[in-house]
């Protein structure tokens, strides 16, 4: 990742491609798509993010996860944010 600015002010993007035509064992295109659950990006710092992806047990998914970062996006929303009630 090369962060010119130094900043924690970019967004990160992630997708999923399929494209396996695999074996006997592995998710075909539709059930991967209901075995892969959402990708969570976390702990993002100037210099790098943390992503966590979960799917469901099963057999094996092959995919290809790529991630488009965004610099200076025009909101500049909390990268970490608590809740309290008061």
């Amino acid at each position: 990742m090369k962060n010119g600015n130094g900043t924690t002010n970019y967004s990160v993007f992630p997708s999923i491609y399929y494209g396996y035509t695999g074996s006997s064992g592995t998710y075909n295109a539709n059930e991967t798509s209901n075995a892969i659950k959402q990708i969570i990006i976390t702990g993002i710092t100037s210099s790098q993010f943390t992503w966590t992806l979960r799917k469901t047990t099963g057999d094996n998914v092959n995919v290809y996860l790529l991630f488009l970062v965004v610099y200076s996006v025009s909101s500049n929303y909390p990268k970490v944010y608590s809740t309290s009630s008061s």
